[in-house]
C-alpha cells in the first residue's frame, strides 16, 4: 500500500474513533492500528516489536507526525486532557481522493472500532499483546524448548504480560471477526 493511501486510512480510523467517542492519542492509536494490520489483514505495512507494554512501531509516530506537517491532521485536548488526534478539514477532503482503498477497508476499521473502542488502554495492550505472541508462536519454526526460550525474551521486553481476560477478547474478537472459534496454539 502506499504512503497516502495509508495515510487516508489512518484518518478514516481516527475519524471513527473520534465519532464514537473515542481516544485517539498515539497509544492507542498503535494498539488500533497493529491489530487492524495483523488481525484484520489490512497492509498498513508498518513493522512493530514487542515493546514496554504492547507491540510497537517506531515508523507510526513518524507518519502521524508527517501528517500533521502536511495539515491532515491537528491535536486536541479532549475532555480527558489527554491529547487526541483529529482530522482537519484537509484531512476529511483527503480521503475523498482514495475512494477504492477507503472502501475496500471500511468494515475491517468499523469492526475493529466497534469492538475495541470502550476498551481502556491497558486491556487494549494486553489484547495486543496476546495476538503478537500467538502469531509469534504460530510462525516459529524450531523446537518447543527453543520457543519458550525465545518467548521468555520476548515477555523480558514488555511488562504487560496477557491476562486471561485478555486471552479471552482476543479470542472473541478473532472468532467474530473470522466466523470460527480461534484455538491457542
Amino acid at each position: 500500500m502506499e504512503t497516502m493511501e495509508r495515510n487516508a486510512l489512518l484518518l478514516q480510523l481516527i475519524d471513527k474513533i473520534v465519532e464514537i467517542d473515542g481516544n485517539t492519542n498515539e497509544s492507542y492509536l498503535q494498539k488500533y492500528v497493529y491489530i487492524l494490520q495483523e488481525l484484520m489483514e489490512v497492509p498498513l505495512n508498518f513493522e512493530y516489536i514487542l515493546y514496554l507494554n504492547s507491540p510497537y512501531s517506531f515508523y507510526l509516530p513518524e507518519s502521524l507526525t508527517s501528517m500533521q506537517a502536511d495539515e491532515l491532521l491537528s491535536i486536541e485536548i479532549n475532555r480527558c486532557t489527554r491529547p487526541s488526534y483529529v482530522s482537519t478539514e484537509w484531512g476529511k477532503r483527503f480521503q475523498t481522493r482514495y475512494p477504492t482503498t477507503m472502501s475496500k477497508y471500511a468494515s475491517e476499521i468499523d469492526f475493529v472500532v466497534q469492538y475495541l473502542c470502550s476498551h481502556k488502554i491497558r486491556l487494549l495492550g494486553h489484547v495486543a499483546t496476546t495476538l503478537f505472541l500467538e502469531r509469534f508462536k504460530r510462525n516459529f519454526s524450531g523446537p518447543s524448548d527453543k520457543l519458550s526460550l525465545e518467548l521468555n525474551k520476548l515477555m523480558r521486553a514488555t511488562w504487560n504480560e496477557p491476562d486471561e481476560q485478555a486471552r479471552e477478547r482476543f479470542a472473541y474478537i478473532s472468532s467474530e471477526w473470522t466466523g470460527e472459534p480461534y484455538s491457542f496454539a
